[in-house]
């Protein structure tokens, strides 16, 4: 079998899904480096290696920098495998391009389709899972008609892929 994916183009990405990347902080589990940190009281049990020694002298008590790493809700993709071999040329290249952008920026996300078979979820994480869900989808029917993109999911953001010319 050979796959042939869409001509891959650049979209401009929604704006909004800037701001759902990184919507709140939490601390980094295992401890470890981050970009962010928070600076707290020392409690009973944290590690020493966390102190901030300076800031602790100023204050004349243990104070720790406790690195925070982003907190993600659940991100969805959705489409309708449906259309013109035209149309769903663009979903799949819109596909590939966001779902792309979410695994570039760490985000996991869920594509939801709606095909031949009916309604099928791929969890996406990584790379190598979002190539499953694109093969899949390549080799699963398409559907006569309906839509979910009227079926509201509880998500930070959701998006729907559709086949128009003018979708950004």
């Amino acid at each position: 079998m050979v796959r042939v994916l869409p001509e891959k183009t650049e979209l401009p990405v929604p704006e909004e899904i800037t701001h759902v990347l990184a919507r709140a902080w939490k601390p980094k589990h295992g401890g470890g480096y981050a970009e962010n940190h928070e600076i707290r009281p020392y409690r009973p049990g944290d590690t020493l290696n966390l102190v901030h020694w300076k800031l602790s002298a100023k204050a004349d008590a243990l104070m720790l920098r406790e690195p925070m790493e982003p907190e993600q809700g659940m991100m969805l993709l959705t489409m309708d495998l449906q259309g013109t071999p035209t149309e769903l040329d663009r979903k799949f290249s819109r596909l590939l391009c966001y779902g792309q952008y979410l695994i570039r920026h760490g985000a996991a996300f869920e594509v939801i389709a709606l095909t031949g078979n009916g309604i099928e979820t791929w969890f996406v994480r990584e790379e190598s899972e979002f190539s499953d869900c694109v093969d899949a989808l390549l080799c699963t029917p398409f559907t006569p008609e309906g839509s979910i993109r009227e079926r509201k999911r509880t998500a930070v953001w959701q998006y729907h892929i559709g086949g128009e010319p003018d979708e950004a």
